[in-house]
């Protein structure tokens, strides 16, 4: 998550969509011409203890466990919620910001959930057995003990509302990256999008072909929201 005060907008990052590329892109302009405060609780209270409000500081969020669990005490987390920034910053500073998030196809976006957990598992040697993916989708042990089912939507939408002014989808990054940028008056050209994290799944179309038929049933069922909201097929 980051706030700039001088681009007056709101980076909401999401998970499995290009987010750490585009947070660098948006953290690069951010920092160009602002000073990034850490968006903690105590930092918060000094900014207005001194000034009244959060008006012309811009923020940046960290990642901890507790910030994910508990975000009006420890601060907001790297995926903060748009209902926890907005309490963050205040109702009127947050309705003043563009909100900037991503999405990708729910079925390409659990196929690369699934590969970067395996290529973490196996300390970065590739991604590991794809062929398991449909029956650890269907596996209720397998879905109670890990991290399964992202929750971008509740990133990005405020009482089950899409609340972004502005979703880059992964299928098409570098023109939805580049329209925005332009819409916030920012030359495109200055800020490339880099490739922070990328895996052998990354270069292949072919997440479809991993996918039995209960597995996409599985998973639609799961982000049914995104599917409608967006028109994302299989």
């Amino acid at each position: 998550m980051i706030v700039s005060h001088r681009y007056q907008f709101i980076f909401l990052k999401t998970e499995k969509t290009a987010s750490s590329s585009l947070a660098r892109v948006f953290k690069e302009i951010a920092g160009e011409n602002d000073r990034l405060y850490p968006a903690d609780r105590d930092v918060r209270r000094q900014l207005q203890n001194a000034n009244g409000s959060l008006e012309g500081f811009s923020f940046i969020a960290q990642s901890s466990g507790i910030r994910r669990i508990l975000p009006a005490l420890a601060g907001l987390h790297r995926h903060a919620r748009a209902r926890d920034v907005r309490a963050f910053l205040g109702p009127e500073l947050f309705a003043r910001y563009a909100v900037i998030t991503s999405e990708r196809n729910p079925f390409d976006r659990q196929v690369s959930l699934f590969s970067h957990r395996n290529s973490r598992r196996n300390r970065g040697r590739g991604v590991g057995d794809l062929s398991k993916f449909s029956r650890l989708m269907c596996s209720p042990s397998y879905n109670l003990v890990h991290y399964n089912r992202l929750d971008n939507w509740g990133i990005y939408s405020i009482g089950g509302e899409v609340c972004a002014d502005h979703i880059i989808r992964f299928e098409h990054l570098h023109d939805d990256l580049a329209d925005v940028l332009s819409i916030l008056g920012i030359d495109p050209g200055r800020f490339p999008l880099p490739h922070v994290k990328q895996s052998r799944h990354e270069r292949s179309p072919s997440y479809r072909d991993l996918y039995s038929d209960e597995a996409r049933r599985r998973v639609a069922s799961w982000y049914r929201r995104e599917l409608d909201y967006f028109g994302y097929e299989f």
